[in-house]
């Protein structure tokens, strides 16, 4: 007759045990820390696309602004941040990219004036508003129709009144401190940007449904850049997530209000505080066809 007293922990010798325990402890912590590691991972995942709206298969194209410049003649990058601000621009957008779920060998990084046809294809962030990308400036004319303008450096917004007049959003600009150190040498260009406003918007990509388009662009650079930032740390897709007129995968604009603080020595921070509209894409096309 076949017995298990093998299995009997209590009957093996203590050395035996402690052998297992050595062994068996680090596997079982081991096990449990990697199975900890994807749930979270996939959990994660399943939040940023769940508020985006993201298939992550395929190429993933970032675009970013570019400008004239009247000394070298020549296309450049427009963002012209301290190099601290510049890193952080970029880190957030590939832990971005990470949380979302893209491969990094999937993904490019083309200034506006690069782009061709075919780059189009993709699931696309585009970044800066329509006088620094011209993707930009097609995308708004494409989708927009009226929604979001810009102005010089205002914002003009008819997301939440499609049918009146656009509520306009002012950048808040303060002096600098004669005392601080990144006080400019210029009398015209001593001013810090202190309350800022960008737009957020997710929507079909119109060379492949299938795909998304991202669109993040500030008033001015740093509205940009704290918007990365927001959605990179993932409290600003809790913001959005949290609001009463959210739709799980559904695509929107938002306009949003950004802090900017400028220490004496290190990186400018921006961070958005709050959501001033929000709506989906069916919301603004209701409102439109109501339009007499």
């Amino acid at each position: 007759m076949l017995t298990f007293e093998f299995l009997d922990f209590s009957s093996w010798p203590r050395d035996i045990k402690l052998a297992l325990l050595t062994f068996a402890t680090p596997t079982i912590v081991g096990v449990w820390s990697i199975s900890r590691f994807v749930f979270v991972k996939l959990k994660r995942r399943h939040f940023y696309k769940g508020v985006l709206g993201f298939d992550t298969t395929g190429r993933f194209a970032t675009i970013f602004p570019t400008a004239y410049h009247e000394y070298f003649e020549e296309t450049e990058f427009v963002y012209r941040l301290t190099f601290q601000e510049s890193i952080y621009g970029l880190k957030s957008i590939y832990e971005l990219f990470s949380k979302i779920g893209a491969k990094p060998s999937s993904t490019s990084f083309l200034l506006s004036d690069d782009v061709r046809e075919e780059d189009l294809n993709a699931n696309i962030l585009v970044i800066g508003g329509p006088n620094h990308n011209i993707i930009a400036k097609n995308f708004l004319e494409y989708y927009a129709d009226g929604v979001v303008e810009f102005k010089g450096h205002n914002l003009h917004s008819k997301i939440k009144n499609r049918t009146g007049r656009p509520k306009i959003y002012k950048p808040v600009v303060a002096p600098i401190p004669t005392n601080h150190p990144r006080r400019p040498s210029t009398s015209d260009a001593a001013h810090f940007t202190t309350t800022d406003y960008a737009v957020l918007a997710v929507l079909p990509n119109r060379k492949n449904p299938s795909k998304r388009t991202l669109f993040v662009a500030g008033c001015h650079g740093m509205a940009s850049f704290g918007v990365l930032k927001g959605l990179s740390d993932g409290y600003l897709l809790k913001m959005i997530k949290q609001h009463e007129n959210f739709s799980r995968g559904s695509g929107f604009w938002s306009v949003l209000k950004v802090n900017v603080t400028h220490p004496p020595h290190g990186a400018t921070i921006a961070d958005v505080v709050e959501i001033s509209e929000y709506a989906t894409v069916a919301e603004l096309s209701n409102s439109q066809s109501d339009r007499p």
